[in-house]
């Protein structure tokens, strides 16, 4: 082989060895983003909403722990957890969207956040690169679920990012469609699912939601009659408004507000007390909603009514509005009293 050739031949090889580690560099540099990916937005859910009742050293409900990849590979009594690379197969995401009734994540409290289900989706598609190779031991577990990394994950919440505005998408379906720029945005993520919006309601169909969703009741039907008849182009505008303004407005939410927080009548175990009067609470709610007292200060009420440098008086009655169980000491007061 002449001197010529045999350079060419080095170049060749010199050649092939630099694709092979460019190819191994960026496969490397994948694996990394996949891990941070893992790192950043599933693992801190696992810990923090699978833990509970599926991890090693603890509960397994249905067989399953979630604390290593051979746990998610090997799952519990309905095979697999993960299907690497196939989202829509794997029990795990059926766990999460709770559309299996065999097993919910997380046990208690709200679904997860579409935006977290969606994560989980993307990182099972990409291959569900999972570093933890082994199950932890005791005290890791313990450095997962401590108030500290509780509260590192909670800081991640969409409710505690900076708010921001974004522009507003174009109108993909027609401008009579995005009368608002709420719609557009919905109308937006319609388009990215292939979906199309549904017809306009019917003005008995849209008096009969709205009723139902401020009011919890559907309107009588002498008032559906005299809506249904109004001709002005603000009628529906103004039925809100009315609905908003009732008092049974403020019955409605507060069941609602109750169904998240608690009801005061509920005994935590069974050596707690009975409250006989819990209806002061209650009615501590319906008068805060009805009154549209900020929802800021609500949360601030119920964690130090008796305590708030600035509380709502009542100035008639010289009570702390701000502290619903002061409200206990009145004798004028009756159930269900708005004012």
């Amino acid at each position: 082989m002449r001197i010529s050739e045999k350079i060419v031949v080095c170049l060749l090889i010199a050649a092939s060895g630099l694709l092979v580690l460019d190819s191994v560099t960026l496969a490397s540099e994948h694996n990394l983003s996949n891990i941070e990916f893992f790192e950043s937005r599933i693992r801190p859910i696992l810990t923090q909403d699978g833990y509970e009742c599926n991890h090693t050293q603890g509960p397994q409900k249905c067989g399953l722990a979630l604390d290593h990849r051979a746990a998610l590979l090997n799952g519990g009594k309905f095979g697999p957890a993960i299907i690497p690379d196939d989202a829509a197969s794997s029990f795990l995401i059926k766990a999460i969207r709770r559309s299996s009734s065999d097993l919910e994540i997380p046990k208690s409290g709200a679904p997860l956040e579409v935006v977290i289900i969606h994560d989980f989706e993307t990182w099972i598609n990409n291959g569900a690169i999972e570093p933890r190779d082994q199950a932890p031991a005791p005290e890791e577990i313990q450095g997962d679920t401590n108030s500290k990394a509780i509260l590192t994950g909670r800081k991640n919440w969409w409710s505690f990012h900076p708010i921001d505005k974004p522009p507003v998408p174009m109108n993909a379906f027609g401008s009579q469609l995005a009368l608002h720029p709420v719609d557009a945005f919905i109308n937006k993520t319609l388009l990215d699912q292939g979906l199309s919006p549904s017809e306009e309601a019917d003005n008995e169909t849209l008096l009969r939601g709205l009723s139902v969703t401020l009011l919890g009741v559907p309107p009588s039907p002498e008032e559906l009659e005299q809506f249904l008849s109004d001709p002005s182009n603000n009628a529906f505008e103004r039925k809100v408004d009315e609905y908003l303004a009732s008092l049974q407005s403020g019955e409605r939410w507060a069941r609602h507000w109750m169904d998240w927080i608690r009801y005061a009548e509920s005994r935590e175990s069974k050596g707690d007390p009975t409250t006989p009067i819990a209806w002061y609470y209650r009615d501590y709610l319906i008068r805060a909603l009805n009154q549209c007292v900020p929802y800021d200060q609500v949360l601030q009420e119920h964690l130090a009514g008796d305590l708030l440098p600035s509380p709502r008086i009542d100035q008639k009655l010289g009570l702390n509005k701000s502290f619903y169980l002061q409200l206990m000491l009145s004798t004028e007061e009756t159930p269900c009293e708005t004012s």
